[in-house]
């Protein structure tokens, strides 16, 4: 169905809460996999940037299987490939301790990233139209923050398990098979997802532009803070415990004002929200620099700069149930997935080389420029089309 579609009156809570349980033991997994293969490697010498090439792979393979989604949900069916992903997402890390070497395991999570990849954009299509559009805002925020804290939570379970031998694994492999028994329960009511949608990626990145572009800031933003703002702490004087406290409570940011940001989206115009958000970003990011090792306005300001960045991707995502559903929707957040997979490989990249070309403030300033490039495009689109299409 095309964009603009009239609003669906949501699913039940029976049918929305399984299908973001089953999302949450996907991020509780990751959360542990990822760090624990980054740990393993680095026990046995592997050098930093092959360590850091195997992490990319499942963000190069979500982006990969990106183009594909769509038709093999209309071939096989959403459901049956809810279950096949998830049962490949289990194998990928199970088979990590037995088939254990370098090749093998680019292989593995190869097969990872195109499972999640697939898994993410049928569920969060679920979500989104079960959702129902008087509450799509807020249940988007209990989504976008429950995967947050399951990201959070899972290197915690690390500390818990270890890192050696084949217990770290079992439990991250028991976890995601967990996520059967959510899948199980959500009985027949799921949205239809099958069809033909009328545009491809590329299709939907020219009929939302502002959409993508956030998806992109967001993913960029992400991986910009995880692998550079206790560096930047650093730079600005601060200790290593206060500069990886900076990521805390930038999660915790995050976490908490998702839902207030979904409320605001469901009772106000969802545009301004959008905009809101992008204007935190960037004001966040130019004050980073006055507030850094020389102010306790630092702590608050995280808090709100955080809230607002990821608060810039539930707000996308309301958006796109707004305007899309069916095989649109499918092939919307196959595209928002590979769009933040981009933004998640090249951010580091990008700040990381204008913190050496220009000093640490390159960092933020690498953050201000998108969200003012964001800022501009929606800005121009909001004034030239109503606000329900402009983005």
């Amino acid at each position: 169905m095309a964009d603009s579609a009239t609003p669906a009156p949501g699913g039940s809570p029976r049918q929305i809460v399984p299908v973001i349980a089953m999302m949450m033991t996907m991020a509780l997994s990751y959360g542990i996999s990822i760090p624990l293969v980054s740990f393993v490697l680095e026990s046995r010498g592997y050098s930093s940037g092959l360590i850091g090439l195997l992490a990319a792979t499942p963000s190069v393979a979500l982006f990969a299987i990106a183009p594909f989604v769509a038709r093999l949900v209309r071939i096989v069916g959403a459901r049956p490939l809810a279950w096949i992903s998830l049962l490949t997402v289990a194998a990928s890390v199970g088979l990590l301790p037995v088939l254990d070497n370098l090749p093998c395991w680019f292989l593995l999570r190869i097969a990872m990233g195109v499972a999640d990849g697939i898994l993410f954009s049928v569920s969060e299509s679920w979500i989104n139209m079960l959702a129902g559009d008087a509450r799509r805002g807020r249940v988007l925020a209990i989504y976008t923050s429950v995967m947050a804290a399951g990201f959070a939570i899972g290197p915690a379970l690390l500390g818990l398990v270890g890192t050696e031998g084949w217990l770290p694994f079992a439990v991250a492999t028991g976890i995601i098979l967990t996520g059967l028994l959510p899948l199980s329960l959500t009985g027949p009511g799921l949205p239809d997802l099958d069809g033909t949608a009328s545009h491809g990626l590329m299709g939907f990145v020219a009929r939302a532009p502002t959409l993508s572009l956030a998806v992109l800031l967001t993913g960029y933003v992400d991986a910009v803070l995880i692998s550079l703002l206790p560096v930047y702490g650093l730079r600005s004087g601060l200790s290593a415990s206060a500069s990886a406290l900076m990521i805390t409570v930038g999660a915790l940011g995050s976490l908490l004002l998702q839902y207030p940001i979904g409320w605001l989206a469901d009772h106000v115009d969802r545009q301004k929200v959008f905009l809101g958000c992008g204007v935190g970003l960037v004001a966040g990011a130019l004050l980073l620099p006055f507030v850094a090792g020389k102010s306790i306005l630092l702590w608050p300001m995280l808090l709100l700069w955080c809230g607002a960045c990821f608060g810039l991707y539930t707000v996308a995502m309301t958006l796109l149930g707004q305007r899309f559903t069916g095989p649109e929707l499918v092939v919307g957040n196959a595209a928002f997935a590979a769009l933040w997979g981009i933004g998640g490989i090249t951010g580091p990249v990008i700040a990381g080389e204008a913190m050496d070309r220009f000093g640490k403030e390159g960092m933020p300033g690498t953050l201000a420029a998108g969200g003012l490039v964001f800022l501009a495009i929606g800005l121009w689109r909001h004034h030239r089309r109503k606000p329900t299409s402009s983005a």
